[in-house]
Order: structure tokens, then sequence, then C-alpha cells
């Protein structure tokens, strides 16, 4: 199946119809904060859906183009059931810090969140195109970026990077642009933007989309901003975080104008959900996903990184319960900081 022919078939499902199964039945309606369906995570909530609704009657409706962070609040509150987060993100909440400072009950939020199952997002791309005479960070004075949604933490992520890498500040040394991920890659394709930066696996279709309007230009992250302490501080020392090899030609040669490898984020994402969500629901899910996870991996090359190896690597908040059971009758040995307080 290719990715065009897999979106097309659960067009109806992302938008908020349904595709019920029979193996398990019930009336559970759940609601999902999901990205869209051209993103890596977005690629991710469609063939999840899928798969729930493949073998059980629970009922999934995906929605787009909400901030992770909010999605995350939304669901400690319990006006949405399963979301995408990333262990940044939860260590932020949890400390009421950053994109969650001026929240003051954050912590206690945070507390009633649960995940269900983590993996590999992919790296993070920051581009341009060739023409701009971008070449790295430093250029970026005064021109106009794009690196996640307002209060995102992807956000955070790519100020944090262009600062240590250049000594720029975000807002003051350059115009951030107030994009969501659906209306950004158009605007960049129109030149309104003069970097784009994006958490994917590669290559990633939207980007292949951009050399219709030119060769573009990777940033590399030098060695001396990766062994600065800024870099160490506010980028890398955050869980879910690492520093990869990434090899811009993979777009191919004649496309993109770096002649080498560069450094780049790697970053981890899982799917979270709250303690009001019932054990037997979560149990159900987890089961359903990894009994059609042949069929998860098939909708996309990169997806059969997906394995019960990294199922619950880079988790910095508790397993929901129903997901923590599944995990023990598989026999995973999971650390204590993984079992949530309600789990039998």
């Amino acid at each position: 199946m290719t990715l065009k022919q897999f979106y097309t078939a659960v067009a109806g499902t992302v938008f908020g119809a349904t595709l019920c199964g029979s193996a398990i039945a019930g009336d559970v309606y759940l609601k999902f904060d999901s990205y869209q369906p051209t993103a890596t995570a977005g690629q991710i909530g469609i063939a999840f859906s899928q798969a729930v609704q493949k073998d059980t009657d629970y009922q999934i409706q995906v929605s787009t183009g909400k901030a992770a962070t909010k999605a995350a609040l939304d669901s400690a509150k319990g006006t949405v059931d399963l979301y995408f987060s990333s262990p940044g993100i939860y260590l932020a909440m949890e400390k009421g810090a950053a994109m969650y400072k001026k929240i003051k009950n954050a912590p206690e939020l945070h507390s009633k969140l649960r995940t269900l199952i983590s993996f590999p997002l992919g790296v993070y791309h920051y581009v341009s195109y060739e023409s701009t005479g971008i070449k790295s960070f430093s250029d970026l004075k005064s021109k106009t970026v794009f690196v996640g949604p307002p209060g995102g933490i992807a956000t955070k992520i790519g100020c944090d990077v262009i600062r240590a890498a250049s000594g720029l500040v975000c807002k003051k040394d350059y115009k951030l642009a107030k994009f969501d991920w659906t209306s950004a890659p158009p605007a960049f394709l129109d030149r309104q933007l003069d970097l784009y930066g994006l958490p994917t696996n590669a290559p990633a279709p939207r980007i292949k989309e951009w050399m219709r309007g030119g060769k573009l230009q990777f940033m590399d992250i030098s060695d001396a901003t990766l062994n600065s302490e800024i870099f160490k501080k506010n980028v890398i020392n955050v869980p879910g975080r690492s520093i990869e090899r990434f090899d811009p030609r993979v777009y191919g040669e004649d496309n993109v104008a770096n002649k080498e490898p560069i450094n780049v984020i790697g970053v981890w994402l899982s799917i979270g959900t709250n303690v009001m969500l019932p054990e037997e629901v979560g149990y159900n899910m987890m089961k359903a996903f990894w009994n059609n996870i042949e069929t998860v991996r098939n909708t996309a090359f990169w997806m059969k990184q997906i394995n019960m190896k990294v199922a619950t690597r880079e988790l910095n908040v508790p397993l929901h319960a129903g997901a923590y059971r599944f995990y023990k009758e598989a026999g995973f040995d999971l650390p204590a900081h993984l079992k949530p307080p309600e789990a039998k």
C-alpha cells in the first residue's frame, strides 16, 4: 500500500468518521489530537487508529492542528483521550516551566497523564532555500523563521538551537512566524519564510515538495555548538533527544546544497492518555495495535522502526494501567517509574 492509497483509504477516519471492528465490543468513543496526515506523527495517528478500530468497536475521532503542549493539558482535564507528546513536554509540565510557566496547576495536571507507547519521530530538519544565501543559523539575523506553532515544544527547541548556534535571540533578532503545522509548509514554498524547522523521518514528503521551488540548504549544528554549555543545558540534556548524523543527500544530490552529512537532533514521541481512561480500554488498544503491527509497518518504510524493543524507551511518565498490564503480560521488565499508582 502506498502512502497516497493509505491517506485516501482513511480520509474519513482522520476527519471524524469511524471504522469499526467486531472483536471487542463496547460503546467507547475516543478523541485523538493528532497531526496532519502528511506529518510523521500524523501517519502514526492514522495507523494507530486503524489498528485499534480493526479489532475493537471503539470509535476514534481524530482532529489536527492543535499544539502538543495544549493537547496534553486538555487530556489532563479529561477533554481529550489520546494525544501526542514528548519527554520534553512532560518535563516542562511537571516543573511548571517554559510554555507552562504561567499555568499554576501544571504539575497537578501532569500527575493525571499516562502513556501508551513510545516511538522514534526522526530528526529535526532546519531548512532554507539555497537562493536565500542562508548557510548557517548565524545568517538568520532579521529573517523570518518558523520552527513550530506558537507555544509548542518544537518552537522552544528551535529557538534554543538557534541561540546556542548563533547567539541570536528569538523574537528579538529574528521574526518568529505564527503558523501551525498545516499552514506553514505552503508559506515556506511561497518564500514567506526564510527558514523552516520540523521533526520528521527522512525522506519527508513535504520536503520533497519544496524542492519544486529550488535547491535546499539544511542547517548543520556545528561541533562547537554541540560542545557548548548552552546547548547541553537547554537542548540536549532533556529526555527524548539525541545527537545524530544525517545526510541531506537522501533527498537527492541535485536537490540539496549540502555536500556531506550534518549534525542534527534526534527526537522521540509518545501516544499519551490520562488516568480517566478505563484500564480495559487502554489494554484493548495496546493489544489491537500490536496484533496489527505488520499492517502498521507496511504503511510507511520508516514505521519498520516501531517494535516492542522501543515501545517504552524514553518515557518519563507512568504507563496507563492498561498498557502497563499489557507490557507486563508480554514479559517486559519495566522500571519502577513507569508503574502507575493505580496499577493492580
